[in-house]
């Protein structure tokens, strides 16, 4: 629980730092329009994080699975004397210590590997994606490899999460020999709600290069609407357009379309 409202708090520390530095070079309700760009990696991480940490912690289920079906286990609960004889008759192959025979524990064994390597792969991805995207909001990256960037961390969080889901479904099987498919459940809810992050993600990134590239930042209106060379309609229909594009609110273009009515 605390771990949870730990990166909680970490998260929104990190939004609204992150939300400082482009105030100080960009209008605030410019950036309230590209804020996803700003939220969806934020999410990513917090959300990756425990998954990464699990799927590399892969081999310590195999471990636990097979204490729990070895004999020297329990024996401590009976007692110093019962745990001595049963340590005595392991040692000398009087007793076997596996006390059930784990039709399944091959395929948990395979399954961890798996998902321990994917793990540590997946880790080293998702932090180059990660330092992409972050890179991206106050660096030159290119529009196409930031959204791409995206993605790719996104399908990572996905892969990472099924493999350490398929460990979890087969220790159920090693432990009772039922299926439990809610580690697989849980992450096609994920990714239900990842993908919807994702094209807001894409869509603030839109955005946020146009409003770069097209150098029709908010702040620069009113040396706009002071330009002798253009006509009054000029300046009208491009305060409609950064009006329709989301870089002005109804009432900012209201007193901005005022000020170039009555020069």
């Amino acid at each position: 629980m605390w771990v949870l409202i730990l990166e909680i708090v970490i998260g929104v520390t990190a939004y609204f730092v992150m939300k400082s530095q482009l105030v100080k070079m960009y209008s605030a309700d410019f950036v309230k329009c590209v804020k996803w760009m700003l939220i969806v990696p934020i999410v990513q991480v917090l959300v990756f994080a425990p998954i990464g940490y699990l799927a590399t912690q892969a081999s310590e289920v195999v471990e636990t699975v097979d204490k729990l079906s070895r004999i020297s286990t329990y024996a401590p609960f009976f007692g110093e004397d019962v745990n001595n004889l049963v340590n005595l008759g392991i040692e000398y192959d009087l007793i076997n210590d596996t006390a059930m025979q784990n039709s399944h524990m091959g395929e948990l064994v395979i399954s961890a590997g798996i998902t321990h390597i994917v793990g540590f792969i997946g880790i080293i991805l998702f932090l180059i994606m990660a330092f992409v995207q972050f890179r991206g909001i106050f660096g030159t990256v290119k529009e196409k490899r930031i959204k791409m960037a995206n993605t790719i961390a996104a399908m990572a969080i996905l892969v990472v999460g099924l493999s350490f889901a398929w460990v979890m479904t087969c220790t159920s099987r090693a432990i009772n020999s039922s299926d439990d498919y809610f580690g697989f459940i849980f992450m096609f809810v994920l990714a239900c709600i990842l993908i919807p992050f994702s094209m807001k993600f894409h869509h603030a990134v839109s955005l946020y290069y146009s409003g770069k590239n097209d150098k029709i930042i908010v702040p620069t209106i009113q040396r706009q609407s002071n330009n002798n060379g253009s006509s009054k309609v000029e300046q009208l229909r491009e305060l409609k357009k950064l009006l329709d594009e989301g870089f002005l609110t109804k009432e900012e273009f209201d007193n901005e379309k005022g000020k170039i009515l009555n020069q």
